[in-house]
């Protein structure tokens, strides 16, 4: 079975429409709050509103990285 370090959710902001904010998380982790929707992993899959699936995301240029604890 795979390891996941990190798995939440990212919501779109009500106030914002432009934005996604973190939802719900667990994991390794502090995930970066918000962040602008054409930005990073999770914006790629919000605006293609496809599934993004990524081996190694430290590898991936849309990568952001979170705070280690």
């Amino acid at each position: 079975m795979a390891r996941y370090n990190w798995i939440g959710f990212y919501l779109v902001d009500p106030a914002d429409p432009g934005t996604l904010v973190v939802g719900r998380y667990a994991g390794s982790f502090a995930p970066t709050s918000a962040f602008p929707l054409d930005t990073g992993l999770c914006g790629a899959a919000a605006t293609s509103g496809k599934t993004v699936v990524v081996n190694d995301v430290s590898k991936d240029p849309r990568y952001l990285s979170g705070r280690s604890w």
